[in-house]
């Protein structure tokens, strides 16, 4: 799988639209950005090479090498709170895609918001009982600079 992953990584990798322009507009408003993946640290790698300037907008990356266990597990998400100075919880923010995510940042104890374009339907996700389902990127940055204030 490994092998395979790395040699057809381009790909099957793509960018969001609008994504460079979100993480900058977060950037400029003084949000911190930390990823955590449950992808191997190679294939971040590999995407800070596709996408350069990726590693500007964003703080740190938690990838699954960093952590015993993964997601739905809370450990990844508190381990990116650590790495990124012992945030407290509560100025804490899990954007995810997947119910597994909603999990996660339930079981931290972080609020939630989870995004529909990705593999999973509005209604799976909203069956995990997010505190905030949105439609598109813009979505996002507007709930995280509201839940800033």
């Amino acid at each position: 799988y490994r092998a395979h992953h790395e040699e057809h990584h381009d790909a099957l990798i793509a960018e969001f639209p609008g994504v460079d322009e979100a993480l900058s507009r977060l950037r400029t408003a003084g949000v911190s950005v930390v990823v955590v993946t449950s992808k191997r640290r190679r294939s971040v790698e590999m995407a800070l090479e596709m996408f350069p300037g990726l590693d500007l907008v964003v703080d740190l990356f938690v990838t699954m090498e960093d952590t015993t266990e993964h997601k739905p597990h809370p450990e990844p998400l508190l381990k990116g709170l650590e790495l990124a100075g012992d945030v407290p919880k509560e100025r804490a923010v899990y954007v995810g895609d997947s119910p597994f995510d909603v999990q996660a940042a339930k079981v931290a104890g972080l609020r939630s918001v989870a995004v529909s374009w990705g593999a999973f339907s509005e209604d799976t996700l909203r069956e995990a009982e997010p505190d905030h389902l949105v439609p598109d990127i813009d979505a996002v940055v507007d709930v995280l600079l509201k839940l800033k204030t």
